[in-house]
């Protein structure tokens, strides 16, 4: 009697020891964040916009070549792998941060990111690249900026970057 008692003791201690166990891991899981280490226009030679050919010298060009690079960092759980798909949203914003309309019917085009860690990384850096097309002449006495919304599939937080003003 007294070793049956013992044995259902056991059993159910292991059963507790299992399920708490499962518990603090679907408990325990990584948060992510971003980090803008290069945001740029890649084809800038001094003239981004198509109506800059007008200029003596300026070369004429309508598509605007982008790139960002970024530093996505995950803490928390890290000895197992994980993946995670970031959507980013790129735009030219003119000096009053209003989005200037695109060739793709609005003012922003989306490209998805899959970033993938190994098994005890904990940051791994991307870059990523788009064309813009303007869809109307921009406005030669304005700057354009390229800005990039970066947002994690799984519904986080979206984090905003912005490159310096170029002409």
């Amino acid at each position: 009697m007294i070793r049956t008692f013992l044995q259902c003791l056991r059993a159910r201690s292991t059963l507790l020891l299992i399920a708490s166990s499962v518990l603090a891991v679907s408990e325990a899981r990584a948060d992510y964040t971003t980090t803008q280490q290069a945001l740029s226009v890649t084809n800038y030679t001094g003239y981004v916009i198509d109506a800059d050919a007008f200029k003596l010298g300026a070369p004429a060009r309508s598509v605007i070549a982008g790139a960002v690079t970024l530093k996505y960092k995950r803490t928390g759980v890290l000895a197992l792998a994980d993946a995670v798909d970031y959507t980013l949203t790129w735009s030219l914003v003119d000096d009053a941060d209003v989005a200037h309309p695109l060739d793709t019917g609005g003012t922003s085009v989306a490209t998805t990111q899959a970033v993938a860690w190994a098994a005890n990384v904990q940051e791994v850096a991307l870059t990523s690249t788009v064309n813009l097309n303007p869809a109307a002449k921009l406005d030669i006495a304005k700057s354009y900026r390229l800005r990039v919304v970066v947002t994690p599939a799984f519904g986080g937080n979206a984090t905003t970057y912005t490159d310096a003003a170029a002409r």
